[in-house]
């Protein structure tokens, strides 16, 4: 074989292999690019905020001074397969620097079909993850503020996923990063669906409205949050 040759070859293999990767990795976070989010109505904050009362029967931590609000809102099929569902993440009260008791609620139809209630972090946004196990019904991706500890501040979100009375993490990772000596980045999350997936992360720092790319794409590192969830009925 000719050296002209093997080198097509390679180039073919190499466009054939980054065309399948596009086509099988989601982008799930990406720093650089911003997107609309969906936002409850005032029927849907209604109807959550009418739940509270089961919440405060549960939560009565005297540190715990309510400050109510839907942090975010996601559609899909989330506790069953081929159903229009909505979820709503929302924030019960306050408990410390970057801590917060929160909650999920799930309806369809107008109706709530789940509730659960967990000791969490200050959440600011909810989004929708399609089917990436392969199990015919989405996940979810909650982002978590950690609040400022010693001149740090780093932001996270959690992979979730609900069974038929529960739900499960399926894992945590960081994406932004910040400290008082001026160091900051941010990660591009992606994920690759299967049995179990698999999430990479590419890392960026930004130069007044431009974005870099810092290294190459590398496996992120998910952990579990130690969060304790319970159903409300």
């Amino acid at each position: 074989m000719s050296i002209r040759s093997a080198v097509l070859i390679l180039i073919l293999l190499s466009a054939f292999v980054s065309s399948v990767f596009g086509q099988t990795v989601q982008i799930i976070v990406d720093p650089t690019k911003t997107s609309p989010a969906l936002k409850a109505t005032a029927t849907e904050e209604k109807l959550v905020k009418s739940l509270m009362p089961k919440v405060r029967r549960i939560w009565t931590d005297e540190n715990c001074t309510e400050s109510f609000s839907i942090t975010g809102t996601a559609a899909g099929a989330f506790t069953a397969k081929n159903t229009g569902q909505k979820a709503f993440l929302y924030e019960f009260c306050q408990i410390g620097n970057g801590f917060a008791v929160d909650g999920i609620v799930i309806t369809e139809a107008g109706r709530v079909v789940s509730h659960f209630l967990f000791e969490g972090a200050w959440t600011g946004g909810l989004n929708r993850l399609p089917d990436i196990n392969g199990n015919g019904v989405d996940e979810l991706l909650i982002t978590n503020y950690g609040g400022m500890h010693q001149g740090i501040s780093a932001t996270g979100i959690d992979v979730i996923e609900f069974t038929e009375n529960s739900f499960k993490e399926i894992g945590a990772t960081q994406i932004d990063y910040s400290d008082d000596n001026g160091n900051a980045y941010s990660y591009k999350i992606s994920v690759k669906p299967g049995a179990q997936p698999v999430f990479y992360r590419e890392k960026f720092v930004k130069k007044g409205k431009t974005w870099r790319k810092i290294g190459s794409v590398a496996k992120a590192e998910m952990f579990k949050l130690d969060y304790k969830y319970n159903a409300v009925k």
